[in-house]
C-alpha cells in the first residue's frame, strides 16, 4: 500500500479530532514538514478548510434567505424569493464533516441512534435553523 499524500493525512487528522469533538484551527491542520510542495499543500487545505468550517462556498448576500438545502455535494439549493442552485467541488464526506462541525458548535449530538437534530446557529451574522440527518443524501438543511 502506498503512503497517503499530505493533504489526505491532514484531512484524516481533522476528521479524527472532529470525532473527539474538537474543531481544529487551520494553523493546527497545516502541513508542517518541509517539502518543496508545502505551500501548495497548505493553499489547497486552506480552501478546503474555509469551505467546510466557514461555508465559504456560499454567497454572502443572503438577506432574504429562507433555507439552504444540501442534497449532496453537487446540488445545494438556496431558497429565498428566487431559488438558486449551487454546485461545488465538495465531496459527500465534506458535507458530512460540515454537518458535524455545525452540530459541535451548537453543542448538539447526532448519530445513527439520534439521526435528526434541529438547532439554531448564526450563519453569516443571521440566526438560522440548522437541521441535520445522518445517513441521508439530504445531510444538512439550514
Amino acid at each position: 500500500m502506498s503512503p497517503k499524500d499530505p493533504i489526505t493525512l491532514a484531512k484524516d487528522n481533522f476528521k479524527n479530532q472532529l470525532n473527539k469533538g474538537v474543531i481544529m484551527s487551520f494553523k493546527q491542520l497545516q502541513v508542517t514538514y518541509d517539502d518543496e510542495f508545502k505551500s501548495r499543500y497548505n493553499e489547497v487545505l486552506k480552501v478546503w478548510y474555509d469551505c467546510i468550517v466557514s461555508l465559504s462556498f456560499l454567497p454572502r448576500n443572503l438577506d432574504d434567505l429562507e433555507e439552504i438545502l444540501i442534497h449532496g455535494p453537487t446540488k445545494i439549493v438556496l431558497k429565498s424569493q428566487k431559488t438558486k442552485e449551487l454546485e461545488t467541488d465538495l465531496t459527500q464526506d465534506d458535507i458530512n464533516i460540515m454537518a458535524d462541525i455545525l452540530a459541535i458548535r451548537a453543542k448538539q449530538n447526532f448519530n445513527y441512534e439520534t439521526p435528526f437534530v434541529s438547532f439554531y446557529d448564526t450563519l453569516f451574522d443571521t440566526v438560522s435553523d440548522v437541521s441535520t440527518l445522518v445517513g441521508c443524501p439530504n445531510s444538512a438543511i439550514f
